[in-house]
């Protein structure tokens, strides 16, 4: 039997809504008719329920406020260098900076658990407060990595 969240991900939206609904209502005693008349769950609580939270940890590992203004600093440079401005060019150059400065945050992080741990500003990171492994983290760092060069 798989998980709540991952039903939802092998049926077709609203049929999956439709079972999870049913399957709470029966639990409580309420009879399949009812059941079978409930409204479906909005998409996105779904995909909540599939995700959670992982999306927020990987930005928080990537630092990905800090990543931002690295990005920006690359386009300003480019924007200085003068014309020709070419899209296909700076997308990817855009792109690739994010992603070099995402794995470089992540391993940082990595680096300083211990420290990152004994301060409040850091302690709640997803490495120090256990939400990620550590192998899981330079498993980010690497993809990143790999990706943005």
């Amino acid at each position: 039997r798989l998980p709540a969240g991952w039903q939802a991900c092998a049926l077709p939206c609203h049929a999956a809504a439709r079972m999870l609904a049913g399957s709470r209502r029966l639990s409580s005693g309420q009879d399949t008719a009812a059941a079978a008349e409930a409204p479906p769950r909005p998409v996105r609580a779904m995909v909540s329920g599939v995700l959670g939270e992982w999306p927020s940890i990987y930005l928080e590992l990537a630092k990905y406020r800090l990543s931002s203004l690295v990005v920006f600093t690359t386009s300003a440079g480019y924007a200085m260098a003068g014309p020709p401005f070419e899209l296909g060019v700076l997308a990817p150059t855009l792109v690739g900076t994010f992603l070099a400065s995402a794995s470089a945050s992540c391993l940082n992080q990595a680096y300083e658990i211990e420290r990152d741990a004994l301060m409040t500003r850091t302690k709640k990171r997803p490495l120090p407060s256990g939400k990620v492994s550590l192998p899981h983290a330079l498993a980010f760092a690497a993809g990143t990595g790999v990706a943005g060069v």
